[in-house]
């Protein structure tokens, strides 16, 4: 592959991701990431319980440091096979 091919495939995915942040699962995905934090539905009832549980936040942010170490504790971060 020469330099111009691989400069042209950049290029490329670089121009299909220009936007991706406010695509189609943008949505979802903030959706996603309010359930994670523990956000309000806002269709809360009053004289209804209002708790609402990060047990699942709780236990990915415990685990986070020793994932991180796993992934990062390499001297080098890509390892080519050839």
């Amino acid at each position: 592959m020469t330099e111009t091919e691989l400069l042209s495939i950049i290029a490329t995915e670089e121009q299909q991701a220009i936007g991706y942040q406010y695509g189609q699962l943008s949505s979802e995905r903030e959706q996603a990431m309010d359930y994670y934090m523990g956000r309000a539905f806002g269709n809360e009832v009053e004289g209804k319980s209002q708790v609402i549980s990060t047990d699942v936040r709780d236990a990915v942010e415990g685990m986070l440091p020793s994932l991180l170490d796993m992934f990062t504790s390499s001297k080098e971060a890509v390892e080519s096979s050839l």
